[in-house]
This record gives C-alpha cells, sequence and structure tokens, in this order.
C-alpha cells in the first residue's frame, strides 16, 4: 500500500490543512494518507487548543486514514526533537514518504540544508556572543551557497519557518538512515505562519485563529465570522461547541498551575542548564505565562524557547519525573492510535514492525515495562489537561484511562 505521512498538529485544523491532506491524496495518489500528530501540548510551548481526539477525527473525516500520537516529549522539544519523534513514528507504521507544507517547494534546497556537518565538513560557530538561531541561520545560508544558491535566495529561503522545519525533516530521515522520499506542497496564501492577524480569504495561520479565538473568550464578544471562512464545516462546528461549553485552552488556563510548578522546579534532565538558569532567576516575577515569557526571553533565547523550557518544568513535575522523548537510536515504545478509518485499521494489521499498537488501558499490560512507564506518562498529563478542561467548562469529561478508539466509517 502506498502510502504518504504528514507531521502535525491541526491546532486547530483549517483550510491549508485540507490543502495538505487533499494533495496527499490527489496528487500523490497515496493508497493511505498517516498523520503523526501533537496530543495535548504542541511544539511551540501550550496547550492544544482543541482535544486531541476532536484534532484526530476530523483530520480522518477530511481525508487522513490513520492518526498516531506523537511523544509528549518530542512535542515540547527543539524542531529536531519534534521532526525525529515524528519520521521515527512514521517509519515504525510503514510509511514510506513524507509530505509536509512549506514557503518553497525547491526541493533541491532542503537537500542541500539538510546535509549534516559530517558530510560537509562544515560547522555551526561556537560564538556564543550570538544566539544559536543566528548561529544555525548562518550555517545553513553557508550550506545553500555552497550548493550553489546565490545569497539572496539562501536569505529568502531561510527566513520561511515551514522551510526550516522542513529542514528538520529532512535532516532527521539522513541522521536515522531512514527509508523515506520527501514531497513539498508550496503553502497557500498570504498569511504569515505567526501572524495575529486573521487574513481575509480562505487561508489563514493557526496563530491568528487562536488569537482571535482568545480575544472573543476574554473580551466575551461573538466570534469573529473571518474564523469561520478559514475553517472546514466540521471545524467550525467542533470550535463552535468547545467555544460554547468552554472547553477550549490556552496558556492563561495554565497560568496558576504553572506557578506552582515553578516554586518546586528542577532542571529536566534535556533542558540546557543556562535556559533554566534564566527561568528560574526570574521566577520572582512571575504574573503569567504569556507575560513571564516576554519578561524572560533574550537574544540567545527565543520566545518560543522559554515557553517550550516552561512546559517542560510543568510536565516533569505533574509526572514527577524527567519526560520521555525518543531519541534516535532508540526502540519505539508504542504506537497510540487516535482515529482511524477502516483503510486505516488495515493498514495497522498489514505493518511488519513489532512495535505495538495500544488502546489504553486496556493494552497496557502487554507492554514491557519501559513502555509502560511512558505510556503512565503520557496519560497522567492528559488527565491533568482533562481536569482542567473540566474545571474550567464545570462540566464532567471522560478520563483518558476510558476512552477507546474505534473505526471511524
Amino acid at each position: 500500500m502506498y502510502s504518504v505521512g504528514i507531521i502535525a498538529e491541526f491546532n486547530p485544523l483549517h483550510n491549508g490543512h485540507l490543502a495538505l491532506l487533499d494533495y496527499a491524496r490527489n496528487v500523490l495518489s497515496a493508497d493511505a494518507v498517516i498523520v503523526a500528530m501533537s496530543g495535548d501540548f504542541v511544539q511551540r510551548g501550550e496547550p492544544a487548543i482543541l482535544d486531541k481526539f476532536t484534532r484526530a477525527g476530523l483530520a480522518v473525516k477530511y481525508g487522513a486514514d490513520l492518526v498516531i500520537e506523537l511523544f509528549p516529549g518530542n512535542v515540547i522539544s527543539s524542531a529536531q526533537g519534534f521532526s525525529e519523534g515524528g519520521v521515527a513514528l512514521l517509519d515504525a507504521i510503514g510509511c514510506e514518504n513524507l509530505l509536509f507544507g512549506a514557503e518553497s517547494d525547491d526541493l533541491n534546497l532542503f537537500r542541500q540544508a539538510s546535509l549534516s556537518e559530517n558530510n560537509t565538513g562544515a560547522t555551526i560557530s561556537e560564538d556564543k556572543s550570538l544566539p544559536y538561531a543566528g548561529r544555525r541561520a548562518e550555517f545553513l545560508k553557508s550550506l545553500l551557497i555552497n550548493g550553489g544558491a546565490s545569497p539572496e535566495t539562501a536569505g529568502k529561503f531561510l527566513k520561511g519557518p515551514n522551510n526550516i522545519l522542513g529542514i528538520e525533516y529532512m535532516s532527521a530521515i539522513n541522521r536515522m538512515g531512514i527509508k523515506m522520499k520527501p514531497f513539498i506542497m508550496k503553502r497557500e496564501g498570504s498569511a504569515e505562519h505567526n501572524s495575529t492577524q486573521l487574513s481575509d480569504g480562505l487561508y489563514t495561520s493557526a496563530s491568528s485563529i487562536r488569537a482571535s479565538l482568545l480575544a472573543a473568550e476574554t473580551r466575551d464578544t461573538a466570534l469573529s465570522g473571518k474564523i469561520f471562512s478559514c475553517l472546514p464545516p466540521a471545524a467550525q462546528d467542533a470550535i463552535k461547541y468547545a467555544a460554547e461549553k468552554k472547553l477550549l485552552l490556552f496558556n492563561n488556563d495554565m497560568d496558576h498551575p504553572m506557578a506552582e510548578a515553578l516554586t518546586k522546579a528542577s532542571k529536566p534532565d534535556r533542558m540546557p542548564k543556562d535556559l533554566y538558569n534564566r527561568i528560574i532567576s526570574k521566577k520572582d516575577a512571575y504574573t503569567g505565562i504569556e507575560s513571564f515569557a516576554d519578561l524572560v526571553k533574550t537574544k540567545n533565547f527565543s520566545r518560543t524557547q522559554i515557553m517550550r523550557g516552561l512546559y517542560s518544568i510543568l510536565l516533569q513535575k505533574i509526572c514527577c519525573e524527567d519526560l520521555y522523548s525518543f531519541r534516535p537510536g532508540d526502540e519505539i515504545p508504542y504506537i497510540r492510535v487516535l482515529s482511524a478509518n477502516k483503510k486505516g485499521m488495515s493498514l495497522l494489521k498489514e505493518k511488519n514492525s513489532p512495535c505495538p499498537v495500544i488502546n489504553p488501558m486496556r493494552d497496557r499490560d502487554r507492554l514491557n515495562e519501559r513502555s509502560r512507564l511512558i505510556l503512565d506518562q503520557s496519560l497522567i498529563i492528559s488527565d491533568f489537561v482533562r481536569m482542567t478542561r473540566q474545571t474550567k467548562s464545570k462540566s464532567i469529561l471522560t478520563p483518558e484511562s476510558r476512552r477507546f478508539f474505534h473505526a471511524i466509517s
């Protein structure tokens, strides 16, 4: 079966995501579309606005056949860790192709930029007076120029945030020696990736949708019609329902748990010591997540790095131990299905990987001890998020330990 994989967050699923799913099915002629999706939190360092089962169900409704969950530790990691976790899961399920959206569809530029230091002899500057992101950008620019790109072309290419993530996907494939063919869909519309301003028309950024939803909730005003023009009908319904029931989650819903985590913080194993020290040095000025991230960021630590660091501290406290994050060379502990149709279910039966596919808690006992501990971490995090939603909405929600996956017809 010719399968195409997508690494995504669908936070929330919008028309641009529909275009990506459609591209996999109708341009690449995929027999099966597999999505490795973030769960309760997302890579920029914040809670997912809708619960993962709703987002996964929407993905299947609009073109995916199978949605599996990324490990939480990889989700709140750097772009490298996020990419490694996604690529490894898709490989474990037997997916041989990877599709991603980007500002450029020049595959040669991605290939050149994803070359490793070992292949080129080039290294990232150790000059700590410059931020790491800037040093890495200069390194990537040198790879592109050495590969024949003009300085102007290289500079423009590296300004695209989705281009940077695409480079990480291809680098992960190279590092892990995985036989996975990359495909690129050029992003439609003029919306900036991180823009908080809704665009006119069918396409806008997920960031702008979330910002508009937060503004409506904060001001207790009606949702903007512009939001719905950017969402498919079922996603519109999901957003309307969640907004009405107070089920949407934002950073400010985590303000109090984060305050408690900071008062009893210890450094997560994989967090850089200087980043942890920077956060802790300012904790006495904490009044909320958003304002604290603005206070703590520096030229060396971006706001997104600070946010991921904060959530690493929070989740470590919730789990009472360091959060598992897949690394190259690890054995995948399990594959967690969030949603699938009948074709997706048949794909699971055909997979050659020995990695177990689970439906917690029914399948917990057949995992080895290491895998059970990793699953328990994920369930603790999901329970925390459920109770946060439950407290906000004043409605009882089903614990994840009692939620079982069923195929969608």
